[in-house]
């Protein structure tokens, strides 16, 4: 399954400026890294007719299938964006001719509605997504993670492990007196 969010807008081109059309987006789609992990975007944008092409924004909710970076549990997340961004076509709605700005404006930053005429918001919701995405998810703000030594998730239960103390840190440790504050 693929991001499938392509949308005719040759009626809004041939529209005056300021002209609005509302598209529902809610569809479930699959994981950027985990082939076998599903998520679904859900929200609603507006495209607004500008005097280039068109406007698309809204808030979108993406629930995105992750693994926290601390216990390996795999969690769902709920992140909303905010979707803004113009959408310029390469050729003319009336005449089919190419468009004059399409080879100076129109780059690989920039979206492009395609000679049919059709808005292609996959990509533009794929780099959103990958945007909202964090470096090092957490399943729970205190989350203590695995042991080191046995890999016991130290969420469920704890562990008679010996907590590993780096070296390096030694001279420090040796200033701090028992009640944890600097001699």
């Amino acid at each position: 399954m693929e991001l499938d969010f392509q949308i005719n807008v040759s009626q809004l081109l041939k529209t005056n400026v300021g002209s609005v059309k509302k598209f529902g987006l809610d569809q479930a789609i699959l994981d950027l890294e985990d082939e076998d992990s599903a998520s679904k975007i859900d929200g609603e944008v507006l495209l607004t007719r500008t005097d280039r092409g068109v406007w698309v924004s809204g808030i979108v909710e993406i629930y995105i299938s992750l693994e926290c970076s601390r216990c390996l549990v795999h969690y769902s997340s709920l992140n909303k964006i905010a979707i803004d961004d113009e959408f310029l076509p390469s050729v003319d709605i009336n005449s089919g001719a190419k468009l004059r700005y399409a080879d100076t404006e129109i780059n690989q930053d920039t979206y492009s509605i395609d000679a049919h005429h059709v808005l292609d918001l996959s990509e533009a919701l794929r780099q959103y997504r990958l945007s909202t995405m964090p470096i090092a998810p957490l399943c729970r703000v205190d989350c203590n993670g695995i042991c080191t030594e046995c890999g016991i998730d130290l969420n469920v239960s704890s562990c008679s492990c010996e907590p590993y103390q780096d070296q390096r840190w030694a001279k420090l440790r040796e200033l701090l007196n028992t009640n944890g504050t600097i001699t």
